[in-house]
């Protein structure tokens, strides 16, 4: 794995990966964004949530690091890492290649991805992700983000988030198929344009066979939480 993501960050700053040099009119850009910084508010608990994406690299090739997960009382219960070395193909969308790896719960699991990211019709941030793993095991991982403007600075913000998976994994509690659903709707308001603290409401729901092993288990197959965190960039 180690030697994999230094290949990846390697063929980024090479001029061999670029076709090119070092160039004014192309200069290095660094993008560090928090999409949620947040604490949830469900029937039964409070839990912490952070989605943090990091860019570094010129117009078409880019290393792009993205990182989420969940806390609960101080302890984090839900991690992962995600590597990629980010090509632009279109004017709207860019493929990606690289490692996820799932440190929380444990034991870790590292997956290798290929996606696409970019904006699909009606201004819809999109990313669509497959995953593969060792034992055959795939996974599709779907997320969509759009943004409505009330007034300059208010703004709505719903999103999607969907999981499918071709095998089961019982260690994991997740079934064959489709395996979760998570429909957000938030309400910011842009302090600055770098800025912006919002309140909202979260619905999760499990599917298929991972609500069928959830259900044997005791646990509950769907969940809402209000929220209340920040989205901020430099």
């Amino acid at each position: 794995m180690k030697r994999i993501i230094t290949l990846l960050t390697a063929a980024l700053f090479t001029s061999s990966a670029f076709g090119m040099g070092m160039d004014a009119a192309d200069p290095l850009v660094t993008l560090v964004k928090f999409h949620r910084l947040e604490a949830q508010k469900t029937d039964e608990a409070t839990l912490g949530h952070w989605d943090l994406e990091v860019t570094a690299g010129y117009d078409l090739n880019k290393v792009r690091l993205q990182s989420e997960g969940h806390t609960h009382e101080g302890e984090v219960e839900e991690s992962e890492v995600q590597l990629f070395y980010q090509r632009a193909v279109d004017p709207w969308w860019d493929l990606l290649i690289g490692l996820r790896s799932e440190t929380r719960p444990e034991p870790s699991e590292n997956w290798f991805a290929l996606g696409l990211v970019g904006t699909a019709p009606w201004q819809i941030d999109t990313q669509a992700t497959l995953y593969l793993r060792d034992g055959g095991q795939q996974a599709l991982r779907l997320t969509a983000e759009s943004e409505y403007l009330f007034t300059q600075r208010v703004q709505l913000l719903p999103s999607l988030e969907s999981n499918l998976y071709s095998q089961a994994d019982p260690t994991r509690g997740v079934g064959k198929g489709l395996a979760d659903l998570t429909l957000g709707l938030r309400l910011a308001y842009e302090v600055k344009r770098e800025f912006a603290p919002y309140l909202g409401y979260q619905w999760s729901g499990l599917f298929g066979d991972t609500a069928d092993q959830a259900e044997a288990g005791g646990e509950e197959t769907s969940e809402s939480a209000w929220v209340v965190g920040i989205h901020a960039w430099f």
